[in-house]
C-alpha cells in the first residue's frame, strides 16, 4: 500500500513495491466562486467594451490591413464634379490663392485704338469692361484668357455715364464668371487687389486697401462724372481699366477705370465702379442696349455748413423745381439714403429710374423739410 507525505506545500508518494517515493504534481487550485448575474445593461456594455478593444487590438496587430481599407474608401469615393467657376478661396486666405482663383475670370481686352481688361460676368460670355476701352468701335474685339486662347467678342452697349460696357463672346466656352460680391458692404481700410492687364502686361496682380468710398475722381465733370467710386491705392495704371477690384473673400467689388496724377502711371490713387452699380447698369444694357438715367434736374455742390449736397441752378420746370426745391436749399437724404456730399447725391439718384416717385429731404434756413419728386430721364 502507497504511503502519501507533505513536506513546504510538496507532496510526496511512497510505493512499497518500487521501494521509492515520487513527488506528485500539485493539485489544481479550486475554482473561484461565479460572479452575481449581470442585467442585460451591464452585458451590453461589456459587450461594447469588449468589441472596442477587440478593434483596437486588430487595428494595432493589423495596420497594414487597416490602411487598405482606408485607401479603398478613398479610391471609391466619387470625384467632384468640375463646374464652369473657380471654386471660391476661404476669407483670410494669401493673396496668391485669392488671386489665382480669380485671374482665370480677368481677360485682356483688344479693341480698335488701344487694349483694357475686362470681367467676366456670367456663363453666356458676358464681360464688363470700361466705355473708354471700346469707344473707338461698335464692331468686334478680341479677349485673350490667361491660358492663351483668344475669343471673339461683340460689344452690345456703352453706357458713358456710368463709365461701363458690355461685351459678348461669340464663343463662351472657355470663360470663367468672375464671384461678384456686393459693393455696398465695402468699407474703408479692407484689404483688396487689382487684377488685369496694364499696359498690355497681362495677368497683373497688385495689392492694396479701399482708400476712400462715395468719390468724384477730380477732372470728371457733368453728366460723365464718375460718382460713388471706390478710391484704392492698388495700383492701377493703362491698361488696369476694366479689370477686377476683388476683397479678400475673392469677390469682385469694382471694376477698375480711372487714376489719379499725370495719367501715364500710378500715383496710388485709382478708382473703381461700385460692382452694384456695374450690375446695374449691365443688365439694363443687355435687356435693352442702352441706359437711361434718372435726373433730378439740380447741380450741387458739398455743403460747405454741415453734411449735404448744396443746390446750386435748377433745371427750369424739372423735377426739382416743379417739387419746390430752391438755390442753397440742402439736400439730406432721397429715397430714406442719407445725402452728404454732391457725389452722395448723384449716386444716390443713379439708384433709380426715370418715373420713380422719391421723397427728397433738405434744409432751407435752418428748418428740415421733405417733398416728393418724380424723376426724368435724359
Amino acid at each position: 500500500m502507497s504511503t502519501k507525505g507533505r513536506e513546504g506545500g510538496i507532496v510526496y508518494t511512497y510505493y512499497p513495491g518500487r521501494g521509492s517515493w515520487q513527488v506528485e504534481p500539485p493539485e489544481p487550485p479550486e475554482p473561484p466562486p461565479p460572479p452575481p448575474r449581470r442585467g442585460r445593461l451591464t452585458a451590453a456594455v461589456a459587450g461594447i467594451v469588449a468589441g472596442s478593444l477587440l478593434a483596437w487590438l486588430l487595428g494595432g496587430l493589423l495596420p497594414g490591413r487597416h490602411r487598405e481599407r482606408e485607401r479603398a474608401s478613398a479610391v471609391i469615393a466619387p470625384a467632384p464634379v468640375p463646374g464652369t467657376t473657380t471654386p471660391a478661396p476661404r476669407h483670410g486666405d494669401e493673396p496668391a490663392d485669392i488671386a489665382g482663383a480669380v485671374l482665370p475670370s480677368v481677360v485682356l481686352v483688344t479693341a480698335p485704338g488701344g487694349t483694357g481688361s475686362g470681367v467676366v460676368y456670367d456663363a453666356e460670355g458676358t464681360v464688363l469692361t470700361d466705355a473708354h476701352v471700346v469707344a473707338a468701335t461698335t464692331g468686334e474685339v478680341t479677349l485673350r484668357l490667361t491660358d492663351g486662347a483668344a475669343l471673339q467678342a461683340a460689344v452690345v452697349g456703352a453706357d458713358p455715364v456710368s463709365g461701363l460696357a458690355v461685351l459678348k463672346a461669340v464663343d463662351a466656352a472657355g470663360l470663367r464668371p468672375a464671384r461678384l460680391g456686393d459693393s455696398d458692404e465695402t468699407r474703408v481700410g479692407e484689404e483688396v487687389l487689382a487684377i488685369g492687364s496694364p499696359f498690355g502686361l497681362e495677368g497683373t496682380v497688385t495689392a492694396g486697401i479701399v482708400s476712400a468710398l462715395n468719390r468724384t475722381p477730380a477732372g470728371e465733370a457733368g453728366p460723365l462724372a464718375l460718382a460713388d467710386a471706390i478710391q484704392t491705392d492698388a495700383a492701377i495704371n493703362p491698361g488696369n481699366s476694366g479689370g477686377a477690384l476683388v476683397d479678400m473673400d475673392g469677390e469682385v467689388i469694382g471694376i477698375n477705370t480711372a487714376l489719379a496724377g499725370t495719367g501715364t502711371g500710378s500715383a496710388g490713387i485709382g478708382f473703381a465702379i461700385p460692382v452694384n452699380e456695374a450690375k446695374r447698369v449691365a443688365d439694363r444694357l443687355l435687356a435693352t442696349g442702352r441706359v437711361e438715367h434718372a435726373r433730378l434736374g439740380v447741380s450741387a455742390l458739398d455743403s460747405p455748413s454741415r453734411p449735404g449736397a448744396l443746390v446750386g441752378d435748377l433745371t427750369g420746370g424739372g423735377p426739382a423745381d416743379e417739387a419746390g426745391l430752391r438755390q442753397n436749399d440742402v439736400i439730406t437724404a432721397l429715397a430714406g439714403t442719407a445725402v452728404t456730399s454732391a457725389a452722395g447725391l448723384i449716386a444716390a439718384v443713379r439708384a433709380h429710374r426715370p418715373g420713380e416717385r422719391v421723397s427728397v429731404t433738405y434744409e432751407r434756413q435752418g428748418t428740415q423739410r421733405t417733398t416728393e419728386v418724380v424723376l426724368t430721364g435724359p
